[in-house]
């Protein structure tokens, strides 16, 4: 310590004792308003005794002295400007700007103990070896100090390591209903040289779809290969998996009760062509070395999907979809599950074991895509309320289910303490189809369709919850081109209302009409808790987005 600092010193060693407590107050102050530390600053015990020594000495030894945490600042050109509240001095002969190249190049080496470098006074150095003055290297152990934690009379402070996640960061899912291509779909895209095109069909949902991160839909039937054939056992062209793709999704479930029509080469092949085509795949496998789930890392959040569909009864103990005994190569292959006990229990029971698997691998929010129920019913059966409640139980977040061929109600299903419900969709329709309005008597309802959404949010705690969720109405709109052809497509209600020649459906609006009367009239049977959740194109919206509704 030079000669004239310690002249100031005694010079004033008779502070006053409240004038001490204003000064020890300020010092508070000033440490509390130092920037954040950085982690990694200390490289050892020893140097936090030796830099909280010295912080403790400089509070009894001296009086206020105005500083701040880096040492260009802390020691200005003019000299230290210290106080002891009766008037203020200039300490001369304190490092001036002829030192400022070799303490540039000080914080600039490479060769540092964490931020500074800097362990105590004596092991202070230049880049060139030689050692620092005393009360300059004392500047820079406080300041390595004051980055490193925010210290108070000794206390420690430490400052916590950001979080390995983003907060507010988002990930958003749609589904779709049933894919299922009869036989005029199939011959509607026939082109005059034998190929097969059907990227017309999904091009007026194409925006909404690409609006989110993962679009599902359920393939319903396969693609096998020639000959093409629609019901009963369906097959139908690879230009559908192109014209999925196409339309705006790049997730299919190839589970449901169509999917072994052509046989375990049919489930392998179907499950190959959508892989080629850039869909991924859930609820079939090619062979037993791969999941029939996956995990999708979506803005930093993982989401894990599985799908499963019901089986037809049981004959000798032997599993069957639509009426044909599953082969035994086809067994494991498929996620099926029996609706008659007790096999319906122990079903369930892999479907739980499946959701542990997927949160073991990672998994943090969980969706089920599900193929059941009653065709053409007008509420959830039992065994869709019990897989919906096993599901939430086991901690599922979102269940999609297909199979009825109409659209059914939403509800939310409550899940174990501390969690948010689960959002059941109890069934999303036709998404495309040749099903007719008086198919099964069931007036025009085969022909509507529900493209359902979720969204999931990054909370400030790490956790992810749902933060939206929601529908839009479509309607499987017919052209009728004779020959036994016809060019089915799913086309958005009311954004098709608002606008018809943009859509092509002049003429038609009744239709339309009378299809938005019905799925609104369902609709009105929801019982979900979100206040978030609705219909996520109203007619307000519709009027808001002028001529391209779905570009937005």
């Amino acid at each position: 310590m030079n000669k004239k600092i310690k002249k100031w010193i005694n010079g004033h060693a008779s502070l006053h004792h409240s004038t001490v407590v204003i000064l020890c107050a300020a010092v508070l102050l000033l440490t509390a308003c130092a920037p954040p530390p950085r982690t990694g600053q200390l490289s050892s015990e020893e140097t936090s005794a030796t830099t909280d020594t010295a912080v403790v000495t400089e509070l009894t030894e001296h009086g206020t002295i105005v500083e701040d945490t880096h040492p260009d600042e802390r020691y200005p050109e003019g000299g230290l400007v210290a106080s002891d509240g009766t008037g203020a001095e200039v300490i001369d002969d304190l490092p001036t700007e002829s030192d400022s190249e070799d303490v540039t190049a000080f914080d600039q080496s490479t060769d540092k103990t964490g931020e500074m470098g800097i362990e105590s006074p004596q092991s202070a150095v230049l880049e060139n070896g030689a050692p620092l003055q005393e009360e300059y290297a004392e500047s820079l152990v406080g300041a390595a100090v004051a980055e490193s934690e925010a210290q108070v009379f000794g206390i420690f402070f430490p400052v916590l390591e950001p979080p390995p996640f983003e907060a507010g960061a988002k990930a958003s899912v749609l589904a779709v209903g049933d894919v299922l291509f009869h036989s005029h779909m199939i011959n509607g895209g026939e082109q005059e040289d034998g190929s097969y095109n059907y990227d017309f069909m999904f091009e007026h949902i194409q925006g909404i779809n690409e609006k989110v991160d993962v679009a599902i839909c359920d393939m319903e039937g396969t693609l096998a290969g020639e000959p093409y054939t629609g019901y009963p056992l369906f097959s139908a062209p690879d230009a559908v998996a192109a014209a999925l793709k196409a339309g705006g999704f790049n997730m299919a479930t190839a589970m449901n009760n169509h999917t072994i029509d052509r046989w375990a080469e049919g489930v392998v092949r179907t499950n190959q062509v959508l892989r080629d085509n850039g869909l991924d795949v859930i609820g079939t496998r090619r062979d037993e070395e791969e999941n029939t789930w996956c995990i999708k890392d979506i803005n930093g959040i993982q989401i894990g999907f599985a799908a499963w569909s019901y089986e037809t009864g049981r004959q000798e103990d032997l599993r069957a979809l639509n009426g044909i005994t599953i082969p035994d190569d086809a067994l494991p292959l498929v996620n099926s599950f029996s609706q008659e006990e007790p096999y319906f229990s122990e079903d369930l029971e892999a479907m739980v074991a499946q959701s542990e698997a997927m949160r073991a691998a990672g998994a943090e929010v969980l969706v089920y895509f599900i193929h059941s129920g009653i065709e053409y019913s007008f509420a959830p059966d039992d065994i869709q309320r019990q897989l919906a409640e096993t599901l939430a139980t086991a901690g599922v977040d979102v269940m999609f289910n297909c199979g009825p061929h109409v659209i059914l109600p939403i509800e939310t299903v409550p899940r174990p303490a501390g969690q948010d419900p689960m959002i059941c969709f109890y069934s999303l329709g036709n998404c495309v189809s040749d099903q007719l309005f008086d198919t099964d008597n069931n007036q025009g309802r085969a022909e509507d369709g529900l493209i359902g959404t979720v969204e999931f949010e990054r909370q400030m705690d790490g956790s992810v919850r749902l933060s939206d969720a929601g529908y839009y109405f479509t309607y499987c709109f017919k052209q009728h081109e004779g020959s036994g052809r016809t060019k089915n497509r799913p086309i958005p209600v009311r954004e098709a209302l608002a606008n018809p020649s943009q859509y092509g459906i002049e003429g038609y609006e009744h239709l339309f009409e009378d299809s938005l009367t019905r799925s609104s009239d369902m609709m009105s049977e929801n019982a979900v808790e979100y206040d978030f959740f609705g219909e996520k194109m109203t007619a307000e919206d519709v009027a808001s987005v002028g001529e391209t509704p779905t570009d937005e």
